[in-house]
């Protein structure tokens, strides 16, 4: 059994993650990045026995360089698949769509894959609770690797609330200013940044970042290009309490809210529920513990990637 792996490109092979190195080492995999939206004369011809496209989100943005509007780019991410893929071999795609481009190019491209093409398997990152989808599409959500080296005991956390971020939602402008102005005495570390990865000086390196969440008792976790992020799962990793709406997003083994993490609907539900926690040591530390249990259970890179490799092989044999 081996099979074509074409990378797109995004967020499940940034360099953040072990996870699409692991995959892509696999040696049941012949690899091609295709996130320039091509396929050059040295890649050989597609022959073997089922193909992976492993994420698009890099293709649209290589494609929006061009300044193309939606309908032109799913056109020619159509065009280019169709030139690629053999139509009857078994295909599996993994679409790491941010919020924006699923809006726009989610529902075409999955029935262009279902119509055109032996599509066997959909596995999406940001699969949202209350919508329905055909029985190919699964979600599957962002890893995180484990720091497990930054982790400090609860009594030595330096930080109440933790989060510092760029602007890039409402909920993060919102929500820090609200906390800040509830607790004005508190240790807490409450960051939002402007002008994006260009604004250098107010970011802080990867370490820092992984430190300061380790030392911070809870830390607010927000959307960014999507609800899937990379920070739900690093704040587990780290040792401390994942902090958030309940967003709509279905993370299969998800924490639990109020056991592993904490979830609210709205700032009076987040001030309640963190009164509770602020007020009992044993509550907060059981909570740290069951939350870094589940992510070591379900949510690592080693896990997610051999999720990946069981869902391709039943995907495939089926």
């Amino acid at each position: 059994m081996n099979g074509r792996l074409l990378i797109g490109g995004g967020l499940f092979t940034n360099e953040q993650l072990s996870f699409g190195e692991l995959v892509t080492e696999n040696p049941l995999f012949r690899v091609s990045n295709v996130r320039s939206v091509s396929y050059g004369t040295s890649d050989e011809p597609i022959d073997e026995e089922f193909v992976v496209v492993f994420g698009m989100k890099g293709m649209v943005r290589t494609l929006s360089k061009n300044d193309l509007g939606w309908r032109k780019t799913r056109i020619q991410i159509e065009t280019f698949f169709r030139e690629t893929i053999p139509p009857k071999i078994p295909l599996i795609i993994v679409d790491d769509f941010s919020l924006e481009q699923a809006r726009y190019l989610q529902k075409s491209l999955l029935k262009f894959f279902s119509n055109e093409f032996s599509l066997k398997l959909y596995l999406l990152r940001e699969y949202l609770r209350g919508k329905t989808y055909p029985n190919t599409v699964q979600p599957f959500s962002l890893p995180a690797d484990s720091y497990s080296k930054f982790r400090v005991n609860q009594v030595d956390k330096l930080v109440d609330i933790f989060f510092h971020g760029n602007a890039s939602s409402a909920d993060r402008l919102k929500i820090t200013a609200k906390l800040k102005k509830k607790y004005p005495q508190a240790n807490n570390h409450l960051v939002v940044t402007y002008g994006g990865v260009k604004n250098t000086s107010d970011r802080l390196s990867r370490d820092d970042f992984l430190n300061l969440m380790a030392r911070s008792n809870f830390c607010l976790n927000f959307s960014g290009s999507g609800y899937d992020c990379y920070r739900y799962h690093e704040i587990a990793s780290v040792g401390s309490v994942i902090v958030t709406p309940d967003y709509p997003h279905v993370i299969r083994n998800d924490y639990k809210d109020m056991v592993s993490c904490l979830k609210y609907r709205n700032f009076r539900d987040l001030t309640n529920k963190l009164e509770r926690l602020r007020g009992s040591d044993a509550s907060l530390e059981d909570m740290i513990r069951y939350s870094i249990d589940n992510f070591e259970r379900y949510h690592t890179s080693e896990i997610r990637a051999s999720e990946f490799m069981n869902f391709v092989v039943d995907a495939v044999r089926n």
